[in-house]
């Protein structure tokens, strides 16, 4: 499925109205340790370390990573 940029951004802001989105580095982990997670956006400034970190975590439990 490919989506514009403006749908992409209108559906986060539905998940966020929902109450379906978690910001915090050791809440998102939580989250996602859980399997609770489905996708995590990741900042273009992220470090590396914290890439890794969190695209692994994310292959073991299933969700996906976009940055």
């Amino acid at each position: 499925m490919i989506l514009n940029e403006d749908k992409f951004y209108n559906m986060i802001g539905l998940a966020a109205k929902a109450g379906k989105i978690v910001c915090g580095s050791e809440k998102v982990y939580s989250v996602i340790k859980a399997g609770k997670a489905k996708l995590l956006i990741m900042a273009a400034d992220a470090s590396a370390g914290t890439l890794k970190r969190y695209s692994d975590k994310c292959a073991t439990y299933g969700a996906k990573t976009i940055r």
